[in-house]
């Protein structure tokens, strides 16, 4: 069990890492954003803030969302996954797994998504666990600003410049 849960984990990581080449790799000349940023921690902090503030004076009310918990095993299978995860690691999968996700303005006002790693999720006893940022030099396989550095995954792509044609919502 420990086994097949090492090797998720490390597909887990092999995927960023894929990622963040590819969003490294981009021609010159290519106006299309990369797939993914990397956003120092601080400035991802004041940038949810700014978020808030802003829901808050729009809205006159505190914002009703603080961030979206998201299991890993569902991520798995948004990508198509989960059928290569042996059966008997996908209830601990299911209930230990997670990443958060954050809605952020940054000093423009255009929205921002975040993604920070979540240690001592378990689901089943209702623990939310503790969010962990990226630290370069780890083996996150993203890249921070400099050795040691704390960073958030920035995943923001909005729409209109990567609408699908039909979208389904």
């Amino acid at each position: 069990m420990v086994k097949n849960v090492i090797i998720v984990l490390l597909a887990i990581a092999i995927i960023l890492l894929v990622i963040t080449r590819q969003s490294n790799n981009t021609p010159s000349g290519n106006t299309r954003p990369p797939l993914m940023e990397t956003f120092a921690l601080d400035s991802a902090k004041a940038a949810t803030q700014r978020f808030r503030s802003e829901y808050q004076k729009a809205f006159k009310a505190a914002a009703p969302i603080n961030s979206f918990t998201m299991r890993g095993i569902d991520a798995l299978e948004v990508l198509g996954r989960r059928k290569y995860l042996p059966a008997d690691s996908l209830d601990f999968l299911a209930n230990t797994l997670a990443f958060r996700v954050y809605l952020g303005l940054d000093d423009s006002l255009r929205f921002k998504l975040f993604v920070v790693k979540v240690s001592g999720v378990n689901f089943r006893e209702g623990n939310m666990g503790k969010d962990l940022p990226f630290i370069e030099g780890a083996q996150s396989g993203a890249k921070g600003k400099g050795v040691g550095s704390e960073f958030v995954l920035d995943v923001n792509q909005p729409c209109p410049s990567t609408c699908p044609k039909d979208p389904i919502l």
